[in-house]
């Protein structure tokens, strides 16, 4: 796709977005996870949707209604009418199918975990549609990320039998508000209103322009200027001037989402648990909130506390204790330390005092560390290259990472990142970054996915936390303050704290003047 013509902010009918990093793809069935949250409910919906601020309830928007068996074998959907894609061709049960089928051919990530246990698909009529499953499960939570596309559209792209793979990276075919208008990779991407949008239109923007604006600095300033409607990374130090200023609102969000670096398991001396250990008792966290007052939360460990319900705590067993990290080390048969760690990280303001916390800490314990700064797709890359090249231009030891839960539920955060099916070379690959493997979280897992009884699920999640928090696979660094500054003429935004950092659902926004 050819970007169109560039907008100034401020022009009421164009929003301007400052973000540091782009979707790998914008396909909605095999493009990256994290894009399923942050690009996609933009331009492609699903049959129904969680209501902010705590998800814990779905409301119709593709389905009107649906029903579930008594066995949780079989969900039947009535599904909206009048609704079209972008291409305009109608949205109906087959479009479904077409839709369920491509991403169980695909198996690739988020949405193939969520619908690999169908079994088939019928369409009762054109708008009744009915998914049978091969086991009990409950798959209504997965399904707000399940995303429809136009079969017309695949059908018409598809190239060598790829169901439109190459084509939907750069374009879009759904039945959400916008639709890309144009992409020039590293520089923006720029959407505009879908014509068939079914809700209609009011006075939301015509033109979303996002420029990939990689400094935090820059952001600021562009902001501060009024060209920038919407800023997503600015410095921690900026934001006091930036709060005495009329002309911009920052909106402050606590999440249910937690940052941890997620070693690499598979590499010596991360092998070894003891050495793990010996680092996440390294990790300060009392000091790093003094260096962002009030824009960070204390980890939780796997699973943020919230996803297991009320009255649900496990200690943390990882207080910062030098004294235990180095006995650990000499354990481990690294008294002295004696090696250095690759970290990679994403240009995020908040990061550099701890990077620079976690490295002056380390060193305590003869551990050096080098930062690998650069983008996610990137990053992603690397560690999926390295599973068969083994090199050391490849490696990395750990990646600083903050977890979504596509749903609010504990199943998220450790199937993505722990179950050893999620790591990232296999095809279904989601968030496993670290290689990290135990037969009994694996166990677990699976048997929790299938236990009828929910109550009796959620201890098994419980068990999992505990097992994992044993493991140390990763540092729990902290839970994230959402920050969005925005030009104080935007209205309509609502951060969502169990989506991604800076998400917003576009069509709820407007200028007031």
């Amino acid at each position: 796709a050819v970007a169109g013509p560039a907008f100034a902010a401020g022009d009421p009918g164009i929003l301007t977005v400052g973000m540091g990093s782009e979707a790998r793809s914008l396909d909605p069935h095999f493009g990256g996870d994290s894009d399923l949250q942050r690009w996609m409910p933009n331009s492609y919906e699903s049959l129904f949707e969680l209501k902010p601020p705590d998800g814990l309830t779905l409301t119709p928007l593709l389905a009107t209604k649906w029903e579930v068996s008594a066995d949780r074998r079989t969900y039947t959907f009535t599904l909206r009418p009048g609704v079209k894609f972008s291409d305009g061709t109608a949205f109906n049960a087959e479009a479904v199918r077409v839709n369920i089928e491509r991403i169980q051919k695909g198996k690739r990530g988020g949405p193939y975990e969520a619908i690999r246990r169908i079994r088939e698909v019928k369409v009762l009529d054109s708008s009744t549609v009915q998914f049978l499953l091969d086991q009990p499960y409950d798959l209504t939570p997965w399904l707000t990320h399940t995303f429809f596309a136009s079969p017309a559209a695949i059908k018409a792209n598809d190239k060598d039998g790829d169901l439109a793979a190459d084509w939907l990276k750069d374009h879009t075919a759904g039945t959400g508000p916008y639709l890309l208008a144009g992409w020039r990779r590293g520089v923006d991407i720029v959407y505009e209103q879908n014509p068939h949008y079914w809700r209609g239109w009011t006075n939301q923007f015509k033109r979303i322009v996002i420029k990939r604006i990689h400094e935090a600095g820059a952001q600021r300033l562009l902001l501060e200027k009024g060209d920038l409607d919407w800023a997503v990374y600015v410095a921690n130090d900026a934001i006091p001037a930036l709060e005495k200023n009329p002309g911009i609102k920052i909106v402050k969000t606590p999440s249910f989402v937690q940052e941890q670096l997620l070693w690499n398991t598979a590499v010596a001396p991360l092998k070894d648990k003891r050495v793990r250990q010996a680092l996440a008792h390294a990790w300060d966290f009392d000091t790093y909130k003094q260096f962002v007052v009030g824009l960070t939360l204390p980890p939780e460990g796997p699973v943020p506390v919230a996803l297991f319900g009320p009255h649900y705590a496990i200690p943390n067993p990882y207080k910062f204790d030098m004294a235990r990290a180095k006995k650990l080390m000499a354990d481990a048969g690294y008294p002295n330390g004696g090696f250095t760690l690759k970290l990679w990280t994403g240009p995020i303001a908040w990061r550099k005092p701890m990077y620079d916390l976690l490295s002056a800490n380390f060193r305590q314990l003869g551990v050096g560390t080098r930062l690998v700064e650069d983008t996610w797709p990137a990053m992603n890359e690397r560690v999926r290259r390295w599973a068969t090249s083994q090199t050391e231009a490849d490696l990395l030891h750990g990646v600083i990472y903050f977890n979504v839960a596509l749903t609010p539920h504990p199943r998220w955060p450790l199937i993505g990142m722990y179950h050893s099916a999620s790591h990232l070379s296999k095809p279904t690959g989601l968030a496993n970054f670290g290689y990290y493997g135990n037969p009994e979280v694996d166990r677990l897992i699976d048997q929790a996915e299938t236990t009828r009884d929910r109550d009796k699920a959620l201890e098994i999640w419980k068990r999992v936390n505990a097992l994992l928090l044993e493991d140390a696979p990763a540092i729990y660094l902290h839970k994230l303050m959402f920050l969005d500054f925005l030009r104080a003429d935007v209205a309509g935004f609502e951060a969502v704290p169990y989506k991604m950092p800076n998400y917003a659902y576009y069509y709820n926004l407007h200028r007031t003047k």
